[in-house]
């Protein structure tokens, strides 16, 4: 199952100090969630702590706690320069691509680089019963708010799209046209309603997050990725690399077995 690399401590020099973040699987949500995460103060002095989002095609639902925002996010790219205070509380789902447009009937590329309210897509979500409850009572009833959400859903063709490829991402968009019996373009037409992104994109989100497979094993090296995704250019591949998450595979490496 495909799960992206998330990797916040090592990303961000004393990040660890200053935010405790837990990613958390739920079972019954597994055909269309990745996982729950939170991130929760460890001092209470406050501090604006920068933040490292990275590329992995999906979008999040997630709830702001303490501002009492809840808003969809998906990104086109990685975002370097998010900053937040450590004192916020914060909690969210990591939607599989594709899920969003499933369970809303939204185009994916309402809640593309920008913050989607969830009033937007569900009017009759209660925002403020959520903000009435405590932190570990509005994470239950998101839990309960998203197994109603899938109730009787099956994930279609474009939610399977990264279990399917991601130990093996293609070389050519061509091979995603074969696989949904689309022409380029209806490709181009369907990915933007699906996942918000390009075909293009998407081959490079399961090529990038394959790549952080990879390198987070232990002993990893920089050339078991040059054999595994097909990369012909050692060149390109460390600057396409560094481009997504600002290090290169070595420096990667480095910081995380350091």
């Amino acid at each position: 199952m495909y799960y992206p690399i998330t990797i916040p401590d090592i990303l961000v020099d004393s990040y660890d100090d200053y935010i405790s973040y837990k990613e958390t699987i739920i079972p019954t949500l597994k055909d269309f969630v990745i996982c729950f995460w939170e991130t929760q103060p460890v001092i209470q002095e406050n501090k604006e702590i920068s933040h490292i989002i990275l590329f992995d095609g999906g979008i999040d639902l997630v709830v702001d706690y303490d501002n009492q925002e809840i808003y969809y996010a998906g990104m086109s790219k990685t975002v370097f320069d998010l900053t937040f205070h450590n004192t916020n509380r914060h909690f969210g789902v990591r939607l599989k691509p594709g899920a969003f447009h499933q369970l809303t009937g939204f185009s994916a590329k309402r809640a593309m680089d920008v913050l989607l309210p969830i009033h937007e897509t569900d009017s009759t979500f209660d925002e403020e019963y959520l903000f009435s409850k405590t932190f570990e009572e509005a994470k239950i009833h998101m839990k309960n708010y998203l197994e109603n959400l899938t109730e009787g859903k099956t994930p279609n063709k474009f939610v399977k799209l990264f279990d399917d490829f991601y130990l093996s991402p293609p070389d050519h968009t061509k091979t995603l046209s074969e696989h949904f019996f689309l022409s380029a373009r209806q490709l181009q037409r369907a990915f933007a309603k699906n996942f918000g992104l390009t075909p293009k994109i998407i081959l490079s989100v399961l090529r990038f997050q394959k790549c952080l497979t990879i390198l987070s094993a232990k002993d990893a090296r920089p050339v078991d990725v040059l054999n595994a995704i097909n990369y012909y250019d050692q060149t390109h591949f460390i600057k396409d690399f560094k481009k997504h998450i600002g290090f290169t595979p070595l420096e990667l490496i480095k910081r995380m077995q350091s």
